[in-house]
């Protein structure tokens, strides 16, 4: 599992003229399923590799996003 900044996705699936509604189709799944990956950290390596690929995130987007440090 890992920590994710939700406030920095969230920029992004805006900044690509998107939403979460249209990355739940595009992925699959659930709007359930993928708020419960927000919150737990648990998307499958495939989900994130799509996901990387329907944002256009770079290296440095997924660092910060999906690596992000853990605050109490």
């Amino acid at each position: 599992m890992f920590t994710i900044d939700r406030d920095l996705l969230l920029y992004k699936v805006k900044q690509a003229n998107t939403t979460y509604d249209a990355i739940c189709k595009e992925l699959g799944i659930d709007r359930s399923t993928w708020y419960r990956h927000l919150r737990e950290g648990s998307m499958t390596v495939a989900e994130l590799h799509e996901l990387i690929r329907i944002l256009k995130l770079s290296t440095n987007d997924v660092i910060a996003i999906f690596l992000a440090p853990k605050v109490a």
